[in-house]
């Protein structure tokens, strides 16, 4: 009996010196495992840090490759303004800085907020092309670039002031626009604005300011 218990003993022993061996197998498996892991999730986080740190480069360099975008055609929409005790008319001025005219478009409008001259130059930009900017988005390009900056000239609206950087959408928008604002009067004249690009805008809407004042004088 007492050679039975002992070999019983033994198998025991056996058995559970195989078990934590085993364990003892996985565990180092599992802390290699998790060590390569570990070093895998270091080296993604140091690629990450470093684009990220780049990030600031990429989106100054993004935004002024935006500011050397030529100009094919601004499009320069004013608030209503009252030309008489209640009656209200907003405008459109198309500029070609290629041909170095401007035409205006008058609508009558309802009141000082009255937003359906602006929202229509909105829509047909936005179907137009792709190639647009407002002056909005103008002025956080110039800022994000480090670039001088302007305010938004007295009586525009800068939402509806918007720039096309390329010919097919220059020609849509003149098509598509006409076509929609039947009804209202037509006039076009020299102008002095020679804005190139989309970086160099800010003085030369001023400039348009003027003039148009002077037109209206």
């Amino acid at each position: 009996m007492a050679g039975e218990a002992t070999r019983l003993r033994a198998v025991v022993e056996g058995m559970l010196l195989a078990t934590i061996g085993f364990l003892a197998l996985q565990t180092y498996d599992l802390h290699g495992i998790i060590a390569e892991l570990k070093g895998k999730m270091d080296g993604t986080s140091e690629r990450l840090d470093r684009i990220a740190s780049a990030l600031p480069d990429i989106s100054v360099r993004i935004a002024q490759e935006e500011l050397r975008k030529p100009i094919t055609l601004a499009v320069v929409t004013t608030k209503p303004e009252e030309v008489a005790p209640g009656q209200w008319q907003a405008q459109v001025h198309l500029v070609d800085p290629q041909k170095k005219e401007v035409t205006t478009i008058t609508k009558v409008a309802s009141g000082p907020n009255d937003r359906t001259v602006a929202t229509m130059v909105q829509g047909v930009a936005a179907d137009s092309s792709t190639e647009t900017v407002n002056m909005v988005t103008v002025q956080l390009i110039l800022r994000e670039a480090g670039a001088i900056n302007f305010a938004a000239p007295l009586g525009f609206d800068p939402q509806a002031t918007i720039f096309i950087t390329d010919k097919r959408g220059k020609d849509i928008f003149a098509h598509s626009f006409a076509e929609i604002i039947k009804g209202g009067s037509a006039v076009t004249r020299g102008t002095e604005f020679k804005a190139g690009t989309v970086g160099v805008v800010g003085p030369e809407l001023e400039i348009l300011r003027e003039e148009l004042q002077g037109s209206q004088g």
